[in-house]
């Protein structure tokens, strides 16, 4: 059911009907199980609030009408991001 491909994972985004998928129809455990079983390098990208995976806070996002916060997990060490995205 999930599908990747080179430099992104399209995350449920439609089912093999072609169907999009809402959030309540993904298997997030087992979502988290293939993302920690890839080789390479993986980042996740989440709003804060996700809890599937051990998220940690990225950077802090201003729209023109809301603010967001960025999450990933990433298999990387974090050290790497934090340098690119300070708070």
């Amino acid at each position: 059911m999930w599908r990747g491909r080179v430099g992104a994972l399209t995350v449920g985004a439609r089912n093999r009907c072609g169907r999009i998928l809402a959030s309540k129809d993904i298997d997030y455990s087992g979502l988290a199980e293939w993302c920690k079983t890839r080789k390479g390098q993986v980042i996740v990208c989440e709003q804060l609030g996700a809890d599937w995976l051990p998220f940690r806070e990225l950077t802090k996002i201003k729209g023109l009408k809301n603010k967001s916060t960025e999450v990933i997990w990433t298999n990387y060490p974090m050290i790497l991001q934090y340098r690119l995205f300070p708070l």
